[in-house]
């Protein structure tokens, strides 16, 4: 759980419960009415501010439509806001898509082949990052899903509606997470806290502690063994560069072990 969200929901609370004048667990239109006009910092956060409808944003808040807010119903729609801030770093989806066009599409064709995309991706950890292709996420899935059509190239509509989904499930994940930290609290702040501490530890590591010199040193071969068995294709016991590039460009977690990720290039890893 990120604490931001476990933050984000302490405060959704708290605006909960001064508009909350006479305790009954929800919010009247009367109610949310009387504390935004009252606090001007809660109307800025609620985006109310700048001449929003009223009736617009209730339809927003009030999601079942029953005519009254409960706090769950706040916190989502907090959660949305927040979650839409951190997204603005480009207007639109379509302009972030554009860009991504323009770096990649070499030839000028209209359409992105796979070598193209790979190029760009492999030259851009954070666009890889912003297209979901980090963390050993396997080329052919990921490929999969943006050619829809599954004509072998990808169309600038094809990337806008990856975009547009990645960044829908991520709202939709945040929201997800902050209902978890109001059913659960204690719950979320311990994995959050699990969180921090296998970022700072690097993860695994600190379970194998106990691992004797020899034990690290066989698991260390018996994996080195298996990402030689993965990029050596022909099976002729030898890598060749067009080996060790595909095995890489299939998995970021490998590119990043094996220090290309962002860095140096095949070439220098091969010496």
């Amino acid at each position: 759980m990120d604490q931001r969200l476990i933050v984000l929901h302490r405060r959704a609370s708290d605006i909960f419960h001064e508009a909350d004048r006479d305790g009954n667990g929800w919010l009247s239109k009367k109610e949310l009415k009387r504390v935004i006009h009252g606090n001007d910092y809660i109307r800025f956060e609620l985006r109310t501010a700048g001449g929003r409808p009223w009736k617009d944003f209730w339809a927003e808040l009030d999601v079942d439509g029953d005519g009254k807010i409960e706090e769950q119903e706040l916190i989502n729609y907090l959660t949305k806001v927040q979650v839409e801030k951190t997204n603005d770093s480009l207007d639109t989806v379509k302009d972030l898509a554009r860009e991504i066009f323009e770096r990649a599409d070499r030839d000028g064709n209209g359409v992105l082949s796979k070598r193209e995309l790979k190029r760009v991706l492999h030259e851009d950890d954070d666009l890889r990052d912003e297209l979901r292709a980090a963390h050993g996420r396997h080329w052919k899935d990921f490929w999969t899903e943006l050619d829809a059509n599954g004509d072998g190239q990808i169309e600038f509509e094809e990337l806008v509606e990856y975009i547009d989904k990645a960044h829908k499930q991520h709202v939709d994940n945040a929201v997800a997470s902050a209902a978890e930290a109001r059913s659960n609290p204690a719950a979320a702040e311990e994995k959050a806290d699990k969180g921090t501490d296998e970022t700072s530890t690097g993860g695994e590591s600190t379970a194998r502690t106990d691992e004797t010199f020899g034990e690290r040193l066989a698991r260390m071969r018996a994996h080195v063994r298996d990402i030689f068995e993965r990029a050596d294709r022909d099976k002729n016991g030898w890598l060749s560069k067009k080996e060790l590039k595909r095995v890489l460009h299939e998995d970021d977690d490998l590119r990043y072990e094996l220090r290309t990720s962002g860095g140096p290039s095949v070439e220098r890893v091969l010496g």
